[in-house]
């Protein structure tokens, strides 16, 4: 079964100035990551089309790093390409 819509995707990172991050040094707030995923046309422009290590946006090279550990080099992670693109304009 075919569909006519694809997957987009941005990311928007929130400050929760209520609390203080407890694993850094300083008067930091605690801050995390959101991925907000909605549906797009399946025809986007490629440019935007993502590798797999955009997934790990905005700690990636924390993430890569863990991957290099255990022997998956940098290089086959970006050569996996996903159906999610990247910061399109939403059509819903």
């Amino acid at each position: 079964m075919g569909t006519n819509f694809a997957v987009g995707r941005t990311v928007k990172v929130i400050d929760d100035i209520n609390r203080t991050e407890i694993f850094e040094e300083g008067p930091k707030h605690r801050t995390f990551p959101v991925s907000i995923f909605y549906p797009i046309e399946k025809t986007a422009p490629n440019k935007n089309k993502s590798n797999l290590t955009n997934l790990f946006t905005p700690t990636g090279d924390v993430i890569i790093a863990d991957f290099v550990k255990v022997g998956i080099k940098e290089e086959k992670l970006k050569e996996i390409i996903i159906s999610i693109y990247n910061n399109l304009i939403y059509i819903c």
